[in-house]
C-alpha cells in the first residue's frame, strides 16, 4: 500500500467526545452497502466497493503537528484514492459530517463531480503550465479540463481557461498571458466550498472574465433596464467561515421599497442594499430564482415578482 494521506471528519472544529463519535459513525458505515467495515480496538477498515480500496478510520484525542484541533476522527486513505474519499464523503453528509482537509485547510465540496486534487497525481507537465501563471491546481472537474486553481501571491481561487489550457500541452513551450489563463472566482478557499456548494461557482472562463456582475440570473428577465416595474422577494444569507458555508441570515434590513421600478435595474437595487449600514459585509453574490410569481397593482395590472438571493460576506456585530 501506498504512502497515506489524512482528512478529518468534523463539521465544525474539534469534537466533544471523539471516541464516542468515532463508534457511532462506525456503526452507521456498517449498515451501508457501499462499504465493508472491520473494527479492530480503537482503529476500523473500511472497504469501498466503488473504488476496490481500502482506507481507514481512527480517534485521536489530542492535537498534533499537523491540526490545531483536538479531538479528531482521522480518515486515512492511498494517494489518488478519490473514489473512496468522495463515497465517504457523501456518506457521512448523511449524518451531518464533512471531510475536513487539514493539509490545506478545507471542507470537501458536496458535488461528487468535482476532485480535491490534493488527493490524485498531478501529472508533471500540467504542473509545471500551472507554475508559469503563478498558480496551484486545487479542484477538477471529473473527466474534463475545468480546473480551479489558487494564486501562490493573493490565495485567490481561480477559473482555468480549460480551452488555452488544452492548447498549452500540446505545446513544448509554454507561453501567454496570466489573464487570459485564469479569473479570479472566490477570493480564497473558505468562501470557494461556500459559493461552488451554493452553485455560484462558473465553469465558463470567457463568459467570466467578461461579466462585470455577480449577478446571477436565471429569471429570464431583464434586470439591466427592466420594461416594467418589478417586485423583489430578498433572502439574505452570511458567509460563516468555521463551517466554511453560508446560512440564512437572522437579520432583516429595513428598505423602504423591495421595488425595482420601471428602467431601473438590479445593480442599483444592490448597491443601495450594499451602501446602508444594516450590514457589516460586502455582497458577494447574487442569485435570482427561476421561478415569477405575479401581484396586481391598483389598476389590476400584473406586477412580476422575483425571488434575489442575496449572499454576504462574515457579518461582524
Amino acid at each position: 500500500m501506498s504512502d497515506l494521506i489524512n482528512y478529518f471528519i468534523s463539521n465544525e472544529g474539534s469534537l466533544d467526545n471523539a471516541s464516542l463519535e468515532f463508534d457511532k459513525l462506525v456503526n452507521y458505515l456498517s449498515t451501508l452497502e457501499n462499504f465493508r467495515v472491520q473494527i479492530d480496538n480503537q482503529k476500523a477498515s473500511l472497504f469501498c466497493f466503488e473504488s476496490g480500496k481500502q482506507s481507514f478510520l481512527a480517534f485521536r484525542e489530542k492535537a498534533t503537528s499537523d491540526s490545531i484541533f483536538n479531538n479528531q476522527i482521522v480518515y486515512s486513505c492511498e494517494q489518488n484514492d478519490w473514489q473512496s474519499t468522495k463515497s465517504l464523503n457523501k456518506a457521512i453528509k448523511e449524518y451531518g459530517y464533512r471531510l475536513f482537509n487539514p493539509a490545506l485547510g478545507f471542507f470537501l465540496t458536496n458535488n461528487e463531480n468535482l476532485t480535491d486534487l490534493y488527493n490524485t497525481i498531478v501529472e508533471e507537465k500540467l504542473k509545471k503550465i500551472f507554475r508559469k501563471f503563478g498558480l496551484v491546481p486545487l479542484f477538477k472537474y471529473e473527466n474534463s479540463l475545468v480546473y480551479y486553481a489558487q494564486d501562490i501571491k493573493n490565495k485567490s481561487v481561480n477559473l482555468v481557461n480549460r480551452h488555452l489550457l488544452e492548447f498549452l500541452l500540446s505545446q513544448e513551450e509554454i507561453f501567454g498571458r496570466k489573464e487570459d489563463f485564469s479569473v479570479k472566482v472566490a477570493d480564497d478557499i473558505p468562501r470557494f466550498i461556500a459559493l461552488f456548494d451554493r452553485g455560484l461557482i462558473p465553469i465558463s472562463f470567457y463568459k467570466t472574465a467578461s461579466s462585470k456582475s455577480n449577478v446571477i440570473n436565471l429569471s429570464g428577465i431583464d434586470l439591466e433596464e427592466t420594461k416594467e416595474k418589478i417586485i423583489v422577494t430578498p433572502v439574505f444569507f452570511e458567509f460563516v467561515p468555521s463551517k466554511q458555508a453560508f446560512r440564512n441570515s437572522p437579520k432583516t434590513p429595513f428598505i423602504k421599497e423591495n421595488l425595482i421600478p420601471k428602467g431601473g435595474s438590479i445593480k442599483d437595487y444592490l448597491k443601495a442594499i450594499n451602501e446602508g449600514s444594516f450590514f457589516k459585509g460586502k455582497i458577494i453574490s447574487v442569485k435570482v430564482g427561476h421561478d415569477i410569481a405575479f401581484e396586481t397593482d391598483r389598476q389590476k395590472n400584473p406586477i412580476p415578482r422575483i425571488t434575489v438571493s442575496i449572499f454576504l460576506d462574515e457579518q461582524n456585530d
